[in-house]
């Protein structure tokens, strides 16, 4: 199964709250993707990780 993310890059980042990686525990994000399906979120290393391993592909918004 593929996980379809978003990557966002907020500019202010207070508007999402404390954000962590769903794989990592990577606290206190500024750039993460987001699934569409389960809204968790990856900081940057684990969806390159989970896009090389056929996991994940990025979509646009």
């Amino acid at each position: 199964m593929t996980c379809r993310v978003a990557c966002f890059v907020p500019a202010d980042a207070r508007r999402f709250g404390p954000v962590t990686c769903a794989d990592c525990a990577a606290g206190s994000l500024t750039v993460f993707y987001t699934s569409e399906d389960k809204q968790t979120h990856l900081c940057q290393a684990c969806f390159e990780s989970r896009t090389a391993q056929g996991l994940a592909k990025e979509v646009s918004g």
